[in-house]
Order: C-alpha cells, then sequence, then structure tokens
C-alpha cells in the first residue's frame, strides 16, 4: 500500500534499516507499515494507489511489446552540422575581401 511520509524516519527492523523522508510518497507492506505506525504513530497517511502504479501492472512485459515497434535508441548522435552561410549573424561583416587580407597580412 502507498503512503505519504509525514517527517523524517529512520529505524532498524529484522536487521535491515528503514528510511523514510518528509514529503515522500512510499510503498510499503503491511508488516513494514504497522512497525512504522507503532513506533511512530502519525508517521505515516494512507494514500490511495498511483495511477502510474496501475499502468505499469498493466503495461506488457519488455518481451511482449510489438514486433513492428522500435526499441528506444539511446545511442549518442554527432552534433548537428553548421550552416555554411553564416551571413547576418553578429560580428559578421561579411566575406575577407583583398583589401583586408593585405591589410592584415602587412602588419
Amino acid at each position: 500500500m502507498n503512503y505519504l511520509v509525514n517527517w523524517n524516519y529512520q529505524a532498524e527492523w529484522k536487521n535491515q534499516v528503514v528510511r523514510l523522508f518528509a514529503g515522500e510518497t512510499v510503498t510499503l507492506d503491511a508488516d513494514v507499515a504497522e512497525f512504522v505506525l507503532r513506533d511512530s504513530p502519525g508517521c505515516l497517511t494512507p494514500t490511495a494507489p498511483a495511477l502510474g502504479t496501475l499502468a505499469a501492472d498493466t503495461a506488457p512485459a519488455e518481451g511482449d511489446r510489438a514486433l513492428d515497434e522500435a526499441p528506444q535508441d539511446r545511442q549518442l548522435k554527432r552534433a548537428p552540422k553548421q550552416r555554411a552561410d553564416r551571413t547576418g549573424d553578429p560580428g559578421d561583416d561579411g566575406p575577407i575581401t583583398t583589401k583586408t587580407f593585405k591589410a592584415v597580412k602587412n602588419k
């Protein structure tokens, strides 16, 4: 069942640490929730199951996906090519002329 955690909580239960943080919505087994509520009454508030949880339960398993559906592509692609024409960009004085080239060359 899903619970909203009202304040931070930490305890050891059956040789494992139970850590809950305020504002989180957590899914706990009945025996864990009973222990937390017995140890710290009011720490947990029961909530309705999240819609994403219900959708995940009814979603097909990964091996059951349709054959015509492409798997998600996680490969990093190269950066998009820069456009060749940069006229009109800030700081662009147009193409270099022979006069400008000679002035820079002679310095």
